[in-house]
């Protein structure tokens, strides 16, 4: 009936062992990884208070690579895939150039969602409290 899967077994202590066993292993990871964070992390942390502009230029121009490396990268990834399944160039320059002119337009639309919704809780708070101020203070 059960098919000797521990997690359909019915008795409390079959149960009791393997939730045991799996926060003990939980409770290990968690350790591990304490431990592993505190020895990577700490070099950095201690040259991190000791050259601060150093670090700053490093975290920027690192920063500042990523993002450019991930805009290059994303463009090209396409660009092969598109000649990979013969798709011509002037289909492949279209495609390149009208995708971050949709994704602008999706994140313009997103954004005026947002500034549209924050409004309109604006309004419904604003006359909230213009009734709240109305029922009392007309002296009931």
């Amino acid at each position: 009936m059960y098919n000797n899967n521990s997690i359909e077994k019915g008795r409390i202590k079959d149960r009791a062992r393997d939730f045991l066993m799996l926060s003990g292993l939980i409770i290990a990871a968690a350790l591990v990884s304490i431990v592993v964070m505190d020895i990577l992390l700490l070099p950095l942390v201690m040259f991190a208070i000791k050259h601060k502009m150093v670090f700053n230029n490093i975290i920027r121009y690192s920063a500042g690579i990523g993002v450019v490396l991930f805009l290059l990268y994303v463009p090209l990834k396409k660009v092969f895939f598109l000649r990979k399944h013969d798709v011509s160039a002037p289909q492949i320059a279209r495609h390149v150039l009208s995708r971050p002119l949709v994704y602008f337009l999706y994140g313009l639309a997103f954004i005026i969602l947002i500034f549209a919704i924050i409004a309109i809780i604006y309004m419904m708070m604003s006359y909230n409290d213009y009734m709240i101020y109305k029922h009392f203070s007309t002296g009931k």
